[in-house]
């Protein structure tokens, strides 16, 4: 894990600064060292989301039940317009898809949605979005958007594109009505793909501090079909590296990366056993509620030193790592005290 600088005692200092760029200049004469943002939830060193295109029936049978006995979610992002309305529904089969996927039912999709997996728009109709007029696109766009949220009880965070294509102006509509976009990916499924394929991209992305986007089609058959026992392995060694990889959906690790980028941190009192600072960030709050892992390094000496972090009145769950202390904290709202001796 990273280290952090531990600096000698001496007074209270406040200041204010972007906490994921600070550098020297945000160093304290207290004995706490400099606060930062975690780049990735719990200090992780890269984050993974899982991303299922085209709303298919493997994806409730196989991919959904398997993120999820993993403790893991992922991203599934449908096609509003060809969806059935309950499981019981004879299949749909887009002709357009030749390899026999038949499409999920709103009942399986809220049932994903309860157990914690997003619901990501892959537009209404999955066709060619880059030559479309603004009133198509709206359509496209607007409409799925509009029907998720009938459905699921919330409007969609994310976006992909139908055959990852797109232009400017595909871009801005779909911006109107999701925040996320997925404009990075890479391609999981095919015969010659393993798991030690799979197993060497996330360790690339822990090397390089990355953020893994897996774009996924069709389970054990279908377009680019990966095999479900190679998923299996794949997540098995992902839950080994849990300390070192966040696997999330992409609307959760999106709105994380932005808080990240835009929060600032106000270090308001500090001396030899107690520290004060609030932690805000310029976003929506309404559509930017992820907590953010915010990493105190304090003079502990001993591990039987007690450490409490309160905020108003209500104690606030952490993470004690040696001589540091991660607290998940949601931007706004009262200040943070952490409290050791």
């Amino acid at each position: 894990m990273k280290r952090w600088w531990v600096l000698g005692s001496v007074a209270l200092l406040a200041t204010v600064a972007s906490v994921y760029h600070m550098n020297a200049s945000g160093a304290h004469p207290s004995p706490v060292g400099v606060l930062r943002v975690a780049p990735y939830l719990h200090d992780a060193e890269a984050a993974v989301s899982f991303t299922f295109d085209d709303g298919l029936q493997c994806h409730a049978d196989k991919a959904a039940p398997l993120l999820s006995e993993f403790g893991f979610h992922g991203t599934f992002f449908v096609i509003a317009g060809r969806m059935r309305e309950h499981k019981s529904d004879a299949l749909i089969r887009d002709p357009r898809l030749h390899y026999g996927e038949g499409a999920i039912s709103w009942d399986e999709v809220r049932q994903m949605h309860d157990a914690g997996h997003e619901i990501g728009n892959h537009s209404l109709t999955h066709n060619f979005m880059n030559h479309m007029s603004a009133a198509q696109l709206e359509m496209e766009v607007g409409l799925s958007a509009q029907l998720i949220a009938q459905h699921i009880g919330e409007a969609p965070v994310s976006f992909a594109y139908p055959y990852n294509e797109f232009n400017p102006l595909a871009h801005d509509i779909v911006l109107e009505h999701q925040l996320a976009v997925r404009e990075q990916w890479t391609d999981y499924g095919g015969k010659n793909f393993t798991p030690d394929v799979a197993n060497g991209y996330v360790l690339k992305a822990i090397k390089q501090h990355e953020w893994l986007v897996p774009m996924i089609h069709g389970i054990d058959s279908g377009f680019m079909p990966y095999d479900s026992n190679s998923f299996r392995a794949h997540l098995t060694f992902l839950k080994r590296h849990g300390r070192d990889v966040w696997v999330d959906t992409y609307g959760d690790v999106f709105r994380y990366r932005r808080e990240r980028d835009t929060a600032q941190l106000e270090r308001d009192e500090a001396d030899e056993h107690s520290l004060t600072f609030t932690l805000n960030c310029p976003l929506d709050e309404k559509s930017y509620d992820e907590p953010l892992t915010v990493i105190v390094p304090l003079p502990l000496s001993e591990e039987t030193d007690e450490v409490t972090v309160t905020r108003g009145e209500e104690p606030v769950a952490f993470v004690r790592e040696r001589d540091e202390v991660l607290i998940d904290v949601k931007p706004g709202g009262e200040a943070v005290v952490v409290k050791w001796q």
